[in-house]
């Protein structure tokens, strides 16, 4: 398994040919995601009684990336802060849910909506959802797919920038089969088709959120 060295700071590409660092991308491969967020000032705060698990000494990698629009060279910085609870305050520990619709491709000059289902084989618990595209993103829809809450809007996010993060303090709870459908409406006005991809100038379709 390949994994990166501990701080490293690493380019996804090369400053000056632009063109991807195949052993970034490798070790990136190899990550658990953790979490993440668009808007300058994420909160990801988990209902009471939940907690994320970190074991001694794990290792977290920072992907911090920005695009500059303008001829200006700036400086980037990205802090994250963890807080902590106390043991026997957390009843579940959670995990992350990344769930990725790769099939995206946006004609010149078209709106276009992308459903995709995604199901579970053991009961899940969702506590959080967020949501994460690009600036193509006009909106972003979570439903339930299966069960008797089958296609009830849970998550609605209009601004890609600033995604709703969204905690749950009665779970969603979705029996085996039961899952989540991301239905995601983008608007291309420009000459050029946009598909999946990890530039600001490509489109991404992803559920974000965590369950236990």
């Amino acid at each position: 398994m390949l994994l990166p060295t501990q701080n490293v700071l690493r380019d996804l590409r090369d400053p000056v040919t632009g063109v991807l660092n195949q052993t970034t991308l490798l070790e990136m491969q190899n990550h658990i995601f953790l979490g993440g967020g668009t808007d300058v000032n994420t909160d990801v705060t988990l209902p009471a009684g939940t907690a994320i698990r970190f074991k001694p000494n794990m290792p977290i990698d920072l992907n911090a990336h920005y695009f500059n629009r303008t001829n200006l060279i700036l400086q980037g910085r990205n802090y994250v802060n963890f807080y902590t609870v106390p043991r026997t305050s957390v009843q579940n520990e959670v995990k992350m849910l990344d769930l990725n619709n790769l099939d995206i491709y946006i004609p010149p000059f078209t709106r276009r909506t992308f459903t995709k289902n995604f199901t579970f084989s053991t009961t899940t618990r969702v506590v959080l959802l967020t949501s994460h595209f690009h600036k193509l993103g006009e909106k972003f829809v979570i439903k339930i797919f299966g069960g008797a809450r089958n296609g009830e809007i849970i998550y609605t996010n209009t601004d890609w920038e600033h995604p709703l993060v969204k905690s749950f303090t009665t779970p969603i709870v979705l029996l085996p089969g039961e899952g989540l459908t991301s239905e995601v409406t983008y608007y291309n006005p420009s000459s050029v088709a946009v598909a999946f991809g990890l530039t600001s100038q490509d489109e991404m379709n992803i559920i974000f959120g965590y369950y236990y």
